[in-house]
């Protein structure tokens, strides 16, 4: 599904630089495979802690037979080891940066960071970013500080890319909380292909609704959730004024009672 909505995607994107940006569970070699067949395409990734990494193949001149694709495989402690040297920091997060070969990207070499969280936790990243060729293209839709950034600290802006996903995140996240899906457990290809329709197809149309009802317009700059706050408020107080008034209609009660009922219903302008 995932490579299906990168043909669809990339043919309108084919004058543009486009950066994928993704979590562990798509770091599989069959997508990654397909998505650097475009060559307008960079990838930066979050991946398991257990993948197999490799130094660079050491050179092979004066040697007989096929040059290793390989060097010394590299634990991720070998890279966290770096992080000691406080090479860079970013944030709140310490971070190490080495140039690696993994089976994941074939004979491609690209950059791999580990980073170190104030709890003592450690998060592997991979990107076929050069962190140099970025200096250019981006330094100048920034502020000076960036340009004057140096070599050692520019190797580590791929990581600020990622952060860009946190945004999909929260999105994520609106979109089980809004429609209460996060217990949908599915498998099946067009089950999920369903399920994706409905939640995206929710989390928009809770995006527009301020635009479209003037009475909302107060929310078009808030989230999601605080929209679905409001209108969960509205829908609890007409079932419950509907499902009073329809039990004090069938029942005995004093004039009082329904009198209250009457003065509070038009004291509320959304009730009424």
């Amino acid at each position: 599904l995932a490579c299906q909505l990168l043909d669809e995607v990339m043919p309108i994107l084919e004058k543009r630089q486009v950066i994928l940006l993704f979590d562990s569970w798509y770091a599989k070699r069959e997508l990654l495979a397909h998505a650097l067949r475009y060559p307008n395409l960079n990838v930066i990734c979050n991946a398991r802690h257990d993948t197999a990494m490799f130094e660079l193949p050491g050179p092979t001149a004066g040697r007989r037979g096929r040059p290793p694709k390989y060097g010394k495989r590299l634990m991720l402690d070998e890279i966290a080891d770096d992080l000691k040297n406080y090479l860079c920091r970013m944030d709140d997060y310490f971070v190490a940066h080495r140039l690696v070969k993994t089976r994941i990207f074939g004979d491609r070499t690209v950059h791999a960071y580990v980073t170190l969280s104030k709890s003592g936790s450690y998060r592997l990243f991979f990107s076929t970013v050069d962190p140099m060729a970025l200096h250019m293209s981006i330094a100048w839709q920034e502020n000076k500080t960036l340009r004057n950034t140096s070599s050692k600290h520019m190797a580590i802006y791929p990581l600020k890319l990622y952060k860009l996903r946190w945004g999909i995140e929260t999105n994520y996240y609106e979109q089980k909380m809004f429609w209460e899906l996060g217990s949908y457990k599915v498998r099946t290809k067009t089950a999920i292909e369903h399920l994706l329709n409905l939640t995206n197809a929710g989390h928009a149309l809770m995006k527009i609704l301020p635009y479209e009802d003037e009475k909302l317009s107060a929310y078009r700059d808030k989230s999601p959730q605080e929209l679905r706050h409001a209108l969960n408020q509205q829908i609890h107080k007409e079932v419950f004024f509907a499902t009073l008034v329809s039990k004090a209609q069938s029942s005995i009660n004093s004039s009082a009672l329904l009198k209250a009922l009457q003065a509070l219903a038009w004291g509320d302008g959304q009730a009424a």
